[in-house]
């Protein structure tokens, strides 16, 4: 005999923000996504279920990925308004590591990223401008030469 799934507390992201009301209550659709399992196959799959949430400090917008924890019945606004958003877990295009609280751009830690490839451009491309004594085409040549240097020291 299988239990049913619990669903007072969800984790999804937010895919619609709505004003209902003459009062104009904030709310906001959020997209979750349940593991079903399948009896005859033996796998889970994907499930995704769309639940409206009350958001009542207008904190979350499209793409937010938010927590929202079931409401009692005499605090919905309406009968199809059954969650509230308890807080925001990632903001939409902000994404910061948990661990180490740096911003992370492209599965990297974007300070560390800027600061390694400004320090590249410093060695390999503003050094041989620094003196005046070459010539440009020796200098293509310096900046060429500190280059291949530069890969294969990251290859080894």
């Amino acid at each position: 005999m299988a239990a049913a799934a619990v669903k007072d507390l969800l984790l999804g992201k937010v895919v619609q923000i709505n004003k209902i009301g003459v009062k104009q209550i904030p709310t906001a659709l959020v997209r979750c996504q349940e593991n079903v399992f399948s009896p005859y196959i033996k796998k889970y799959f994907a499930q995704s279920s769309d639940h409206w949430a009350l958001d009542s400090h207008d904190t979350c917008q499209v793409g937010d990925h938010v927590l929202i924890r079931r409401a009692e019945r005499h605090a919905r606004p309406t009968s199809t308004v059954g969650y509230n958003v308890e807080r925001v877990v990632f903001q939409f295009g902000n994404l910061i590591d948990p661990i180490t609280k740096k911003r992370v751009l492209n599965g990297q830690l974007y300070e560390e990223g800027t600061l390694l490839q400004k320090d590249l451009v410093k060695e390999v491309v503003e050094k041989p401008f620094e003196t005046d004594s070459l010539l440009f085409d020796e200098r293509r040549v310096a900046q060429k030469e500190k280059l291949e240097e530069k890969k294969s020291n990251a290859s080894s």
